[in-house]
């Protein structure tokens, strides 16, 4: 597995880092479904990150958040008419 506790002490601020980092990635995505038109390109990196993601990661951190993001990018596609 990943040595968690050696990169802790090599890096030790690694772990607030990457928790602000999500932050961010979390309220500029949000920013993106809110403000930005359905089926905006934006939206389509989102859609083709958290396929990869399921994909690539699903066995560590589960198919729960990568699938919830896949739906919200669906949810947040331009209806046909529109």
């Amino acid at each position: 597995g990943v040595p968690w506790s050696l990169l802790e002490q090599n890096v030790p601020h690694l772990f607030k880092f990457l928790a602000l980092t999500g932050l961010f990635l979390d309220a500029l995505l949000a920013g993106v479904l809110l403000f930005c038109p359905a089926g905006h390109w934006i939206q389509q990196v989102g859609v083709l990150f958290h396929g990869f993601t399921a994909l690539t990661m699903a066995q560590r951190i589960g198919y729960s958040f990568p699938a919830t993001m896949l739906a919200a990018g669906l949810l947040f596609r331009p209806v046909i008419g529109e």
